[in-house]
């Protein structure tokens, strides 16, 4: 079959109201479009969905189980639709990051108590991981952020911005003597 999600959206609004101008209101569209549209719908199912009168519209037998399944695919996706309007305006919903043990230590635990302040019907799922597994779990799209305390090179799509400098102390017993008082430069320094 060739129909789309529109043709389902205007069956599920005339069915819900019975009169094609409510449902065109509410579709923000003209009556003879919607009256098209159920028409276009019908041919594609081939059989009637209404029985039209001067009272309004009325589902047939068919029109029935078919708004049975029509009502509950729309529902899922209003649904989709309004959780994400809700992530993106930071009124609900949950933030997926993968961070490495000293992200998690040094930054991420106050940052994500500083966020739940001005947010708190935001939840979090931390997962603690390797820096490269952290990467990838951003890659993969397993995760919204990736944060880690070691420098790399990310390639496009991916950013990478530094939110917070820190420095490495080596806490040594006597085996590490000899690396007293010394400060020693790794891969990482300039």
């Amino acid at each position: 079959m060739d129909t789309n999600f529109e043709h389902y959206k205007v069956f599920y609004y005339v069915a819900k109201y019975g009169n094609l101008t409510k449902a065109a209101a509410v579709l923000k569209t003209s009556q003879p479009a919607v009256t098209r549209t159920i028409h276009n719908l019908e041919n594609i199912l081939g059989c009637r969905l209404f029985i039209r009168s001067k009272s309004g519209m009325k589902l047939t037998p068919e029109g029935n189980i078919f708004y049975e399944y029509i009502a509950a695919g729309c529902a899922q996706f209003f649904k989709g639709e309004n959780n994400l309007s809700n992530l993106i305006s930071l009124e609900n919903g949950t933030i997926y990051i993968s961070a490495t043990e000293t992200a998690l230590h040094c930054y991420l635990f106050e940052a994500v108590r500083d966020f739940n302040i001005l947010y708190p019907n935001v939840h979090f799922k931390i997962l603690n991981n390797s820096t490269t597994d952290s990467v990838n779990a951003l890659k993969e799209g397993k995760v919204d952020l990736a944060v880690v305390s070691a420098t790399l090179q990310v390639t496009p799509p991916l950013k990478m911005k530094i939110v917070k400098k820190y420095r490495d102390i080596l806490i040594g017993g006597n085996r590490f003597e000899k690396l007293k008082n010394r400060e020693i430069c790794g891969e990482n320094c300039a």
